[in-house]
């Protein structure tokens, strides 16, 4: 019985490995790149039921004729080929356990484009002022929270973790999902649950997307939807490709949205550390835009978090040969 750890050589995935061996009795066996898995050994290929992994292509499952199992340290699982799961009927499991951080980025996000606190900062180390100091209008300076109806696309772990943090700030909180129904949804946390996106965000001064992308979400929010969130602000820690690319860089040009604070994105640094801009459109020339380089669930504790959710998952699967429950169990028709 042979688990793969195909996750990052640092400390604490040999930690969890470790951890998950002694725990299980499985043998654990580190491989650095998807890639490397097609050179293991025959015996270790036949021997592997379970992977641990940030993604692979379709072709790795190939290679791994007893896999019964793939546990993703994160939420999104548009790094993993579904189909091809599907096909073999492989249980998925993924994370949740850094919701309240990604939560935590996206306040820090809000706050930060609403607040215009880059914005500012830049200028005055420039010795240029803003507001009573440089005689501008008030109408013209930085928006509160305050009273503002937010809008949150997605009403599970980030959303909810968010709307709590928002709660003190006196908004009115909004959730949209896509099954009808609030009943699992802890009560009073959200002022109203919508099934209808244009209904969402019609009335929204903040929209903030928390969604995974999936193959009913890409593209979900694109010019049309932006035109109904004329005059809003755009937060996104959920996938970049929820929100139209070209619709979403000429909404924030032509001042359809008052701005965005974008933590996920269209392009990444392949190899990774690389320098790439975010994006085909030059987002990076907009001032109304504040771009985080996707780190929302990305920290220490967060990530230790994480690892930990999909070791106990992979653990409990292991030792009860049953779907694990803790961990989110995959529904990989729907994609999520």
């Amino acid at each position: 019985m042979t688990v793969l750890l195909n996750t990052p050589d640092n400390t604490l995935w040999k930690e969890r490995g470790a951890e998950l061996a002694l725990a299980t009795g499985a043998t654990v066996v580190p491989v650095r790149r998807a890639a490397d898995i097609a050179d293991l050994p025959p015996a270790t290929r036949d021997e592997a039921v379970a992977v641990i992994t940030l993604g692979f292509s379709a072709d790795v499952l190939d290679h791994l004729p007893n896999l019964r199992m793939v546990a993703v340290p994160m939420a999104g699982l548009n790094t993993l080929p579904l189909q091809a799961l599907r096909h073999r009927s492989i249980h998925v499991v993924n994370a949740h356990a850094n919701g309240m951080w990604v939560a935590e980025r996206a306040v820090a996000l809000l706050m930060g484009i609403r607040g215009r606190l880059v914005e500012y900062d830049r200028d005055l180390r420039g010795g240029v002022w803003h507001g009573f100091a440089a005689a501008e209008p008030p109408t013209e300076s930085w928006h509160s929270l305050y009273d503002a109806t937010v809008t949150i696309l997605g009403t599970g772990s980030i959303g909810q973790w968010l709307a709590r943090f928002l709660a003190p700030f006196g908004v009115r909180c909004c959730g949209f999902r896509r099954r009808s129904g609030d009943a699992d949804l802890p009560q009073g946390l959200f002022d109203e649950v919508y099934t209808d996106l244009t209904a969402a965000i019609t009335a929204a001064d903040v929209v903030v997307s928390t969604l995974p992308l999936t193959e009913r979400t890409r593209n979900l929010v694109g010019r049309e939807e932006l035109a109904v969130m004329r005059g809003a602000t755009l937060v996104n820690v959920g996938r970049g490709e929820v929100i139209h690319e070209e619709a979403l860089y000429r909404a924030l040009r032509d001042g359809t949205l008052v701005g965005a604070a974008l933590d996920t994105w269209y392009r990444y640094p392949d190899p990774p550390g690389s320098t790439q801009l975010p994006s085909q459109f030059p987002f990076h020339e907009l001032d109304n835009v504040l771009l985080s380089p996707h780190l929302g669930g990305y920290n220490a504790t967060a990530t230790r978090a994480s690892a930990r959710e999909v070791t106990d998952a992979v653990a409990r699967w292991l030792a009860e040969g049953a779907p694990a429950n803790s961990g989110g169990t995959v529904d990989l028709q729907e994609g999520y």
